[in-house]
């Protein structure tokens, strides 16, 4: 699951877990992911429009006047800008209009129309971050007072694993090597995977580079140029059940993002006891703490060098997982859902 559904499925997930007094209704896309286990208090309906569409503004409208419900949560950038009801909307970042040159004219069109209107009408907007809270507040002109941040969680599913079994399963079924850099994420311009694989090409150490998911054409492209081929893993698509053993199993892992709303993989590492090599920029100083190793995602001799410098110090590398292994503990999706529940009841009242 990419960070938005992560983030709506936990906190769905949590909210059941810790209310029921409450109704839910959850308007879900076809490929979203069931919930387990029963919940008395739980309806969901499916949509039939496809994600971020004029039709799909059209729906919600339409399935909100029948259900009349009480609040509407836009858990993503969703949210219908002639919703007649009272409404919380999460917004996770703001990448679209901070680095509006790597998205298309429809995207500039949708945030102005529908985010930024549904934004102001909202009772509050939620985010992730301090980071957040104020590019929300600088791109969309929202009050501060009106946005309050709630913290993410780190699923309990990510922990160390003893078993030398199930980590045995996991190299054969993606050919992983007994050591590794890893990259968990999406390509994305802002994620930076390109200059991550120019630094990568100037380590001179034996250890590869596994990237989840197939590759593109572009960074397909520079390994060839390099002459990675070989040193270079692009795993395919990866298993959900499969990630905590894949953070298990890597011997250092890098998120060079440019930009990121909160920044969820760093922390998934952390927890599985895998040390993190993160950028300094966005909120993952804020998120990261003292946990990780930081490094200017502008400028790829620093991404080498704290490469380098995490995968051959020892010390270092110890250090960093029993801080990040402390770090974790600071986020929790019940935590998260608390809070989130807590804005809905003084909203209801």
């Amino acid at each position: 699951m990419h960070g938005i559904a992560r983030y709506t499925y936990n906190m769905i997930k949590n909210l059941l877990k810790i209310d029921q007094q409450n109704q839910y209704t959850i308007l879900i896309g076809k490929d979203f992911p069931g919930i387990s286990g029963e919940a008395n208090n739980l309806k969901m309906i499916t949509l039939r429009s496809r994600w971020i569409s004029i039709s799909e503004q059209w729906e919600l409208v339409k399935i909100l006047k029948k259900l009349k419900p009480d609040l509407y949560h836009a858990t993503s950038f969703v949210a219908p800008v002639f919703n007649p009801f009272p409404m919380v909307m999460t917004i996770h970042d703001l990448n679209h209009l901070a680095l509006a040159n790597n998205y298309s004219f429809f995207h500039a069109i949708y945030y102005r129309f529908i985010v930024k209107p549904s934004a102001k009408k909202s009772v509050k907007v939620l985010t992730g971050s301090e980071f957040s809270r104020k590019e929300i507040s600088k791109y969309l002109l929202i009050p501060n007072e009106k946005i309050k941040v709630v913290y993410y969680g780190c699923g309990e599913e990510f922990r160390p694993i003893k078993d030398p079994e199930i980590l045995s399963n996991v190299r054969k079924r993606y050919g992983l090597p007994e050591a590794f850099i890893l990259y968990v994420g999406a390509y994305k311009p802002h994620k930076n995977v390109s200059n991550l694989i120019k630094a990568f090409s100037r380590i001179s150490l034996k250890v590869p580079l596994v990237l989840s998911g197939k590759g593109n054409k572009e960074l397909l492209r520079i390994s060839k140029e390099l002459k990675l081929d070989k040193e270079i893993i692009f795993m395919g698509e990866l298993n959900e059940n499969d990630l905590t053993a894949v953070y298990n199993c890597a011997t250092l892992f890098v998120f060079p993002s440019y930009y990121e709303g909160f920044g969820l993989p760093p922390l998934e590492a952390m927890a599985c006891g895998c040390p993190v090599v993160v950028s300094n920029v966005a909120s993952l100083p804020e998120v990261c703490g003292d946990a990780a190793y930081y490094v200017d995602p502008y400028n790829i001799n620093s991404i080498a060098e704290g490469i380098y410098k995490v995968l051959t110090d020892k010390n270092l590398r110890d250090i960093l997982i029993q801080k990040g292994l402390e770090r974790v503990k600071l986020f929790s999706w019940e935590k998260s859902a608390k809070e989130v529940l807590n804005v809905f009841e003084e909203i209801l009242k």
